[in-house]
């Protein structure tokens, strides 16, 4: 939200919001896109109108990573470590709805077996908040849920 008003204020001036992302840790497949920059993070959450933009701090220090799933559903995917491998952080399709099983199941595949990364069975949560809170440092403010 922050982010996002900020690119309004600066109006001609989207150079400064471009800030690129660390290396995406998977990659990418037909369905599945890497968001590699702070400009391209603010666009996917006023296209799927939802709060990715506030997540510019995770992203830049390499503890979260955004990619746009364009089917079986239109949905954000954000995955983060845990134990050596990848794990999906939250995935969700536009407003923060859940995204469906078969969208999920997509993108697991692609995580465990395209990849050969193991991912720990995800099971979608009932609200936007994600079961496991990434825990985040006291220089980053995260707002999440929307």
């Amino acid at each position: 939200w922050v982010v996002a008003h900020a690119a309004d204020a600066l109006g001609d001036q989207p150079a400064f919001l471009q800030i690129a992302f660390r290396h995406p840790p998977v990659p990418e497949t037909e369905g599945i896109v890497a968001i590699c920059d702070s400009q391209a993070l603010i666009d996917e959450g006023e296209e799927q109108r939802n709060c990715v933009a506030s997540m510019i701090g995770p992203c830049l220090s390499g503890r979260l990573f955004f990619y746009r799933v364009l089917w079986p559903e239109r949905a954000t995917l954000a995955i983060e470590p845990h134990d050596g491998h990848w794990r999906i952080h939250h995935i969700e399709a536009a407003t923060n709805e859940p995204a469906g099983d078969s969208c999920i199941d997509f993108v697991t595949t692609w995580l465990s077996k395209d990849q050969g990364i193991c991912v720990e069975n995800y099971v979608a949560p009932e609200s936007n908040i994600p079961q496991e809170p990434y825990e985040y440092g006291p220089e980053e403010e995260l707002a999440y849920p929307c």
